[in-house]
């Protein structure tokens, strides 16, 4: 029970069975989570093998924390040079270099843009008296993000969920980013959808696989309630207790640091899928607006009547490195995969699922 300890926390619900001793103490065996039937089977965890893309094969791309506007980094030039080389990808100006995937680009039916898409600019609200230096400065980011969103949505529809450093509110759920602030893209009307953050949608492949209604729910948020959660945590990966100040998710100088961050980032995730709250934490230590009728933060898992099927894909944005895993249900009849997206502006990478197959694939752009 102690590794179960180390990764609860406040806002969990959970049921316990077990007896009751003499001397009046409880005496827990078994502890029961509402999404165990859902996350019953780990199938595998490593990026498959297989061709890219088949020729009927759809993909969703994910990435996160492009950070545009990092004026002041030295990595700024080649980050800029990345985010261009993914627009060009997307629009099928160039291949990744693994065969034959001429026909990539053209599956992809959806971009989502999972959060952290600028750098914080706060120069205005700090200081009233702002030169035009500065508020050229200020803007930069949005400009730059603009331009780029608008590259994408010539291509294929694209979502985009607010994050810590957007300009969007603090409290969760994270209202979408005002249409006024990206003038470029707001004239495909058809093509933007500016969402909240946590995010839900449902995508409908043109080969349905195995999915009720044909839909496959995808699920997720910019990465904030994880972070939130690790300050609360001592457990690694391997839910193994560890010291309290290793909770923080910063990434560290070397790269195995951060691909062990990364698991743990996603071990973190499956227990929220598991705990069926995307952000258990909330209003404890993670802000979020008083609620009255209902908890949008509760995920539907489909197992105890609901009309809607269950998480097809969950993921998180702004994760250290990148991490996935493949889960059977408890009846063998559906699958989830969980995904974290790593920043772009540290890795300079993006994340392709198949909605057909669930098979993720990492892309790198430098």
């Amino acid at each position: 029970m102690s590794t179960l300890t180390s990764t609860l926390v406040t806002g969990v619900v959970v049921g316990v069975r077990g007896n009751v001793e003499s001397v009046g103490t409880f005496t827990v065996n078994d502890v029961i989570l509402c999404g165990d039937e859902l996350l019953h089977k780990r199938i595998n965890t490593t990026v498959p093998s297989t061709p890219l893309s088949g020729p009927k094969d759809q993909h969703i791309l994910l990435v996160s924390g492009l950070k545009f506007g990092s004026a002041g980094s030295p990595m700024a030039p080649s980050q800029l040079f990345s985010a261009q080389l993914l627009a060009d990808f997307v629009a099928g100006r160039m291949c990744t270099g693994a065969g034959d995937d001429s026909s990539l680009p053209a599956g992809i039916v959806k971009v989502i843009v999972a959060g952290n898409s600028v750098v914080d600019s706060s120069v205005l609200s700090k200081d009233k008296a702002a030169n035009a230096k500065q508020q050229a400065a200020a803007v930069l980011p949005l400009a730059q993000l603009d331009m780029f969103l608008a590259q994408l949505l010539a291509s294929c529809p694209v979502d985009v969920l607010p994050g810590d450093s957007d300009p969007s509110s603090i409290n969760f759920p994270q209202q979408p980013l005002h249409p006024c602030l990206l003038p470029h893209s707001v004239r495909f009307k058809n093509g933007l959808h500016l969402a909240t953050n946590p995010y839900e949608t449902n995508v409908t492949p043109a080969e349905p696989a195995d999915m009720a209604g044909g839909n496959l729910r995808v699920i997720g948020h910019s990465g904030k309630p994880l972070t939130d959660i690790a300050w609360q945590t001592t457990a690694t990966a391997d839910s193994e207790p560890v010291a309290a100040d290793s909770a923080s998710m910063d990434v560290t100088d070397t790269a195995e640091s951060a691909v062990s961050a990364g698991a743990r980032y996603l071990s973190m995730l499956e227990n929220t899928v598991k705990w069926g709250n995307l952000c258990p934490t909330a209003p404890d230590s993670l802000p979020c607006y008083p609620l009255c009728d209902r908890d949008p933060f509760v995920l539907d898992l489909g197992n105890s009547g609901e009309t809607s099927a269950p998480p097809g894909v969950v993921f998180a944005g702004n994760a250290p490195a990148f991490a996935s895993s493949l889960f059977e249900s408890k009846d063998k009849a559906h699958k989830t995969r969980v995904v974290c997206v790593p920043a772009f502006h540290l890795t300079r990478q993006a994340v392709l699922v198949n909605i057909n197959t669930l098979d993720t694939h990492v892309l790198t752009f430098e």
